[in-house]
């Protein structure tokens, strides 16, 4: 009998070290995990996608260990809202939002449930964190981490400069209600003023405004640049139709849009981004709390950057690419298919 009992203590012991290499979350399986994007477009999709894929690399079994609620506002703040109160009313685990608008949804609705934040430029900004170094609470908004897509802006106005020479007016089209657009457009200023260009902006408050944003700029710029707004981002073609017909170079700060019209798009990985914020949901599935985990800046490696070039754009306003921008380049868009140059 004693041995009998010792085996079962030994069992017993056994079954919860094996519950707490697991992590706190996962007592109640499956644990939920809400990801919210607030538009469908590739760069979003590429995030989510990516987040799915480490947590089942890390031996979390759909449906077993872990449950993804999968949700799109469509574009539309109230409907993030309405997203984040949804999965608050189903408990769920952690939620990852992807993008800003989804995240200062979640971040009011949310107090102590992680929130795991993608693809947001700047958290202080988007009144996510108060500091990057000081989150420790749940009143200094202490259940938020998570991946900041900060752009390389200077080298994308600087890229512009060297597709197209002699470019005095750059414009932009921007939705204001977008915090990371307006912090990215006071770079662009100031970069864009140290070399003596000049921006011109033009304003969409939703996808809808897009055409008649870009339509004003006929005429006004040398060259448009887009930097990762959701709103006109989802709208990329009619930006790009713009560009085309004014014979003038269309830059973006998204790789995944060189397929919708721009001649040159630099920016993030973002299939690289949603591996990194997977990296974290899994460290907070393990256990770890949010405050513990330093919100990630990529690095600008070639890992991290890419640069695609269209050469149907390219073709159709005379524009040549230089040695340069061709020998960097990792995405070249031809004909209808998008060419991964040899290495």
């Amino acid at each position: 009998m004693k041995a009998r009992k010792y085996l079962v203590i030994i069992a017993m012991v056994g079954i919860l070290v094996l519950g707490f290499s697991l992590g706190a979350l996962t007592a109640d399986k499956p644990v939920k995990i809400g990801i919210a994007q607030i538009v469908e477009h590739p760069a979003l999709n590429a995030v989510r996608d990516a987040v799915i894929e480490v947590v089942k690399e890390n031996g979390y079994k759909e449906g077993e260990d872990v449950k993804f609620l999968l949700r799109n506002a469509q574009g539309d703040f109230n409907n993030a809202l309405s997203i984040a109160q949804t999965f608050k009313s189903q408990n769920v685990d952690i939620v990852v939002p992807i993008a800003t608008p989804t995240a200062q949804a979640a971040a009011q609705v949310f107090d102590e449930t992680p929130l795991v934040v993608s693809a947001v430029t700047n958290f202080v900004e988007a009144g996510l964190v108060e500091d990057y170094s000081n989150y420790e609470n749940p009143e200094n908004n202490g259940n938020i981490t998570g991946v900041t897509d900060m752009t390389p802006v200077k080298k994308q106005i600087e890229l512009i400069t060297e597709l197209r020479s002699g470019v005095e007016k750059i414009g932009i089209v921007f939705n204001p209600g977008e915090a990371n657009s307006r912090y990215l457009n006071t770079i662009a200023e100031k970069v864009a003023k140290d070399i003596g260009i000049e921006i011109v902006k033009a304003t969409a408050n939703k996808t809808s405004e897009v055409k008649m944003a870009a339509d004003s700029l006929k005429g006004r710029v040398d060259a448009i640049w887009i930097s990762t707004d959701n709103t006109v981002v989802s709208a990329l073609p009619a930006v790009a139709e713009v560009a085309r017909s004014e014979n003038i170079p269309l830059v973006t700060a998204d790789p995944t849009t060189i397929q919708d019209g721009p001649v040159a798009a630099f920016g993030w990985s973002y299939y690289r981004h949603g591996r990194v914020c997977g990296d974290v949901v899994v460290r907070i599935l393990k256990g770890e709390k949010p405050n513990e985990i330093p919100i990630h800046e990529l690095e600008q490696t070639e890992a991290n950057i890419s640069l695609a070039l269209n050469l149907n754009v390219a073709n159709a306003i005379d524009l040549q690419f230089s040695k340069s921008a061709l020998k960097q380049a990792d995405r070249l868009y031809y004909g209808e298919r998008l060419w991964v140059p040899e290495a």
